[in-house]
C-alpha cells in the first residue's frame, strides 16, 4: 500500500512570472523516469532509478482536503497563509505541476479521482496535467462530463523510438493522442498539448507533424517551452541525460544556450525560431498557441500559458512579468499575501507578494 498523507495546496515562488502559481500534487514520486526532468527535488533519484515502484510513491488524502476546504472556503482570508487567500479568490489549482497525477496505481487508489470530486463540490477551477491521459480519461469518465476542469497533456515528439529513450516510463505518443481524442470527443473536456521541453533543433523538424496530430486529436491549443539543462550534473546523470542526444548538453553550454541561474537555457534568438514556427502552425490549424518560456515574453495568444482560459469563474494573479508583457498587469488582493518562502534578508519583516514582485521587476 502506498503511504498516504496530507499536504495542502501551495502558492509557489513562480508568482514573479506565472499568473497561476497555485498547485496541488495528488501523488509524490513519478513513474516516467524522464531524462530531462525539471523537478529538482525529485530529479536525482528519478534519473538514477529510471523507473519507480508503486510502493515508493506517496499519495495525498482527499478526505483531509475536503475537511480543509470546509474550514477555509468562504471564510475570512488570512493573508499570512497564502493558500487560504488563493483558494477563496478561485485561482485555478494545477494538479500535477510537479508529479504526474495519473500513475497506473490511480485505478486502484482513486486519489486523483476523489480529489477532483472534492473540488467539484465547489465547482472549483482545476487544471490537470499529465503524460498518462488514458488513466485520466478513465477518471473523467467515472466522474462524468461538465466539471470545471481543463486538461493539458505533455507530448514532445511523435518519434516513438526516441521518446522511449527519453521518457522510458511514459505511454507512447500515439497512445497519448488516442486518449486525448477520447477526452475531447468522448467527454467534452478541453485539452491542450504541452511541448515541454522543446528540444532544439529537433523541435524545428518535428513541430509541423506534431501540431497536425494535435489538431486531429481535437485539442484547442498547444504551448512550447525550451529545454533547461542543469549546469551541475554528476556523471551518472549526464549519461542518462544523453538520451536526448550525444551533443545536446555541449551545444547548450557552448553554442545555443546561456546561463540562467543553475541552468543553461536556449538563447532568445533560437527560441524565436520555434515560437515563430508555432505561431504559423497555430494559424494554419485554427489552434491557439501559448509560449511558456520566461523570455522572450509577450508572444502567442495570451499570458495564461497552461490553458486555464477555458475554465469558468476564476481569477489569476496578474501582477507579474508575463502579464506585464501583454499589457495586463494589475494589483490584486492576492498580492497582499505574505511570502515567507522568498529568500531575502528582508524576510525578517512582513513582506507581500507585491513587494517581492516589485523587487524582481526593479532588478530586471
Amino acid at each position: 500500500m502506498i503511504a498516504q498523507r496530507f499536504w495542502l495546496p501551495s502558492v509557489t515562488s513562480q508568482f514573479v512570472i506565472c499568473p497561476i502559481p497555485f498547485h496541488l500534487d495528488t501523488y509524490k514520486g513519478c513513474v516516467h523516469g524522464c531524462c530531462y526532468c525539471f523537478g529538482r527535488d525529485l530529479v536525482n533519484w528519478t534519473r538514477r532509478t529510471r523507473s519507480l515502484l508503486f510502493a515508493e510513491l506517496e499519495a495525498n488524502s482527499p478526505r483531509q482536503l475536503s475537511g480543509w476546504m470546509q474550514r477555509v472556503y468562504g471564510r475570512r482570508r488570512n493573508f499570512r497563509h497564502a493558500a487560504t487567500v488563493f483558494i477563496n479568490e478561485r485561482v485555478p489549482l494545477k494538479i500535477g505541476a510537479i508529479c504526474d497525477p495519473c500513475p497506473p496505481v490511480e485505478n486502484e487508489l482513486h486519489i486523483t479521482e476523489e480529489t477532483l470530486r472534492v473540488l467539484a463540490d465547489y465547482d472549483y477551477p482545476v487544471q490537470v496535467q499529465t503524460k498518462n491521459p488514458e488513466i485520466l480519461r478513465q477518471v473523467l469518465q467515472r466522474i462524468g462530463p461538465g466539471h470545471n476542469i481543463v486538461v493539458s497533456v505533455t507530448v514532445i515528439s511523435l518519434d516513438t523510438k526516441w521518446t522511449r529513450r527519453v521518457e522510458p516510463g511514459a505511454p507512447p505518443p500515439q497512445s497519448r493522442l488516442e486518449a486525448i481524442k477520447g477526452i475531447t470527443d468522448g467527454l467534452g473536456y478541453p485539452v491542450m498539448v504541452k511541448v515541454q521541453p522543446a528540444v532544439f533543433p529537433r523541435v524545428l523538424r518535428e513541430l509541423p507533424d506534431l501540431v497536425a496530430a494535435i489538431a486531429k486529436a481535437g485539442c484547442w491549443a498547444f504551448n512550447t517551452e525550451g529545454l533547461k539543462v542543469k549546469i551541475a550534473m554528476p556523471q551518472n546523470e549526464q549519461r542518462i541525460f544523453g538520451a536526448l542526444g550525444r551533443t545536446v548538453r555541449q551545444e547548450y553550454r557552448d553554442t545555443v544556450g546561456h546561463r540562467e541561474g543553475s541552468d543553461w537555457v536556449l538563447k532568445d534568438e533560437f527560441k524565436r525560431q520555434y515560437i515563430d514556427l508555432a505561431v504559423g502552425l497555430a494559424k494554419l490549424y485554427g489552434l491557439k498557441y501559448f509560449s511558456a518560456d520566461n523570455s522572450p515574453l509577450g508572444l502567442g495568444d495570451g499570458y495564461e500559458c497552461c490553458g486555464t482560459e477555458r475554465l469558468r469563474d476564476y481569477n489569476v494573479f496578474a501582477y507579474n512579468r508575463r502579464s506585464q508583457a501583454f499589457g495586463m498587469m494589475q494589483r490584486s488582493p492576492l498580492g497582499e499575501c505574505a511570502v515567507r518562502f522568498v529568500r531575502s534578508i528582508r524576510m525578517r519583516s512582513f513582506r507581500t507578494i507585491h513587494d517581492a514582485v516589485d523587487d524582481q521587476l526593479e532588478g530586471s
